[in-house]
């Protein structure tokens, strides 16, 4: 199946309550994009429903809230709805962005030799990317720099 998204998405599982007329439903989110995410629900709601949204963003100890659409809903084996956002607030593309892979160059240094390697990594932060070069290598490296892409 080819995959039709216009964003790409990124993983950040969020609690969320989900709102549709005066019933409340609870899902998680599995991953977002600046104008959709993908909601793990049992909750089944035709295509075209228009839904509120409450994100829970723990990191920040705030609450977004959101208003989406149906956009498809998924099968028996991934219970969920892909719903597309209706003017998402900037607080929700600022958090979209924060969790966004990026790419970092990652510049290291053999200690005990004159051997340099440059390494690209794609990942969340700066710690990450150094945690995840210092995992592939033995302790005769060092870094000098992260930088991003």
């Amino acid at each position: 199946m080819q995959d039709r998204r216009r964003h790409p998405r990124s993983r950040q599982l969020l609690s969320c309550e989900l709102r549709v007329g005066t019933h409340r439903h609870f899902g998680i989110v599995l991953d977002q994009s600046p104008e959709g995410l993908f909601l793990e629900t049992p909750t089944r709601l035709p295509i075209g429903t228009v839904v509120g949204l409450t994100l829970r963003v723990p990191e920040r100890d705030e609450r977004l809230e959101l208003c989406g659409r149906v956009a498809h809903a998924a099968s028996e084996a991934h219970a969920g709805l892909g719903l597309e956002l209706i003017d998402p607030p900037v607080a929700y593309r600022e958090l979209v962005a924060a969790l966004a892979p990026r790419e970092f160059r990652v510049e290291l240094k053999q200690t005990q030799g004159a051997d340099t390697r440059l390494v690209l990594v794609r990942c969340g932060t700066e710690d990450e990317a150094a945690e995840l070069v210092m995992t592939e290598l033995d302790e005769s490296w060092k870094i000098l720099s992260i930088r991003p892409v």
